[in-house]
């Protein structure tokens, strides 16, 4: 898997990003992120109690915060956080 360029994330809607993020997290031991794609939520992992919260919803308008997680989450394995 790879990242997605600047014109794919353009192109690409929230659902298609969120995809993306779920297809990413199966790199992770532990994900960092959970992507429920049949009540539009994106969940982010609390490692403080090991539980997830709500991060955001996947529709258009927060098509940036679902970016910011698959950003987030390529910086994790970047650094080996996996």
């Amino acid at each position: 898997m790879r990242k997605l360029s600047s014109t794919t994330i353009k192109s690409y809607n929230s659902v298609k990003l969120a995809k993306h993020l779920d297809k990413l997290m199966n790199k992770f031991d532990v994900a960092p992120y959970r992507v429920d794609l049949s009540f539009d939520s994106i969940y982010e992992l609390d490692k403080s109690d090991n539980s997830y919260h709500h991060v955001c919803s996947i529709n258009d308008y927060n098509k940036d915060d679902v970016v910011n997680c698959i950003n987030n989450a390529w910086r994790q394995l970047e650094k080996g956080q996996n």
